[in-house]
């Protein structure tokens, strides 16, 4: 027997024919099982090709494995044909579905050793998927979206974007988002630009308090009437002024550096490629993201009079 996975190259197609081979190998009913290497490239070929492509091959059947979508799981589908081009059975099989066998003989179908294969396969891929989608929903990275409007203006007077990790809502803080979508360059450059920012609101800060302590402590003199205090008076207030300005001045600025090296948009994007990425590893190409939680509403109390927080899932 030979196995032929044909149609265009997937996960799921290499799955199934790889599981239908080692079944096969493990069967005492098929003594000898090759594999389609040797034919080269299968994906634009159709039944007829294959099985001429196999004319000089020491082998007497030939199963040709294809693999068509469906509404929730894909179907592997199998045509089994002698070395003349006679399609002697075929079936059909979805993960998690057993294929009963049935008897031996010219119009039987699908033989005991066969059955037993594309079952075990079904069974293999049913577990396989479920603990890949299990998988999947742990790992991939989704972001919640915070909105305050004012319910008297209709303005909006707060947002915030929050990344989140899996289903059981890992929250992604800083470096970490970086460093889970594999970009250690990105997490470098936020740990460099957090350092730069507090550097600047810490020396601010420090201004900001020393500036009145030496207007303070330039006030006292010995002689208050004479021209040295009012230098000295002069120099303080001066000095103080400009320490405790210069400090706002670094507690503003370092309010201003945002410590992400890149934008909420290229944020996203990250996320759909490191989801992507997930997927595939996965072998679940082909599913849907899980979906977030529906938009919540909540008021909250302003100076003002009040607003309306929006909360939701993407």
């Amino acid at each position: 027997m030979l196995v032929a996975a044909a149609g265009a190259p997937s996960d799921e197609l290499s799955s199934a024919a790889g599981a239908l081979e080692a079944s096969l190998r493990a069967s005492p009913s098929f003594p000898l099982v090759m594999d389609a290497k040797s034919l080269g490239d299968l994906s634009n070929l159709d039944d007829a090709a294959i099985v001429a492509k196999c004319k000089n091959l020491p082998v007497t059947r030939i199963a040709i494995v294809r693999v068509f979508p469906g509404a929730r799981e894909p179907s592997a589908v199998v045509t089994v044909y002698s070395k003349g081009g006679d399609a002697l059975s075929g079936f059909s099989a979805k993960a998690g579905t057993v294929l009963a066998a049935q008897e031996e003989g010219p119009s039987s179908g699908v033989n005991r050793g066969v059955a037993a294969a594309v079952s075990t396969m079904a069974d293999q891929g049913s577990k396989s998927n479920a603990a890949a989608q299990e998988e999947y929903e742990k790992s991939f990275i989704w972001f919640q979206d915070l909105v305050a409007i004012n319910v008297q203006t209709g303005g909006v007077v707060g947002s915030s974007t929050i990344p989140y990790q899996g289903k059981y809502k890992k929250p992604l803080d800083g470096a970490a988002f970086y460093e889970v979508v594999e970009r250690p360059d990105l997490a470098s450059s936020y740990r460099t630009r957090q350092i730069l920012r507090w550097s600047f609101i810490g020396a601010g800060a420090a201004g900001v308090l020393v500036g009145p302590i030496i207007m303070v402590s330039g006030l006292s003199c010995d002689d208050p009437l004479s021209d040295a205090c009012d230098k000295k008076q002069s120099r303080a207030l001066t000095t103080g002024a400009i320490v405790g300005g210069t400090g706002l001045v670094l507690v503003l600025v370092g309010n201003l550096i945002s410590p992400h090296p890149v934008d909420a948009t290229v944020a996203r994007e990250l996320a759909d490629q490191h989801n992507t990425r997930l997927k595939e590893r996965l072998g679940l190409a082909s599913r849907e993201q899980p979906k977030g939680n529906p938009v919540h509403a909540s008021l909250f109390a302003t100076r003002d009079g009040g607003g309306l927080s929006l909360q939701g899932n993407f």
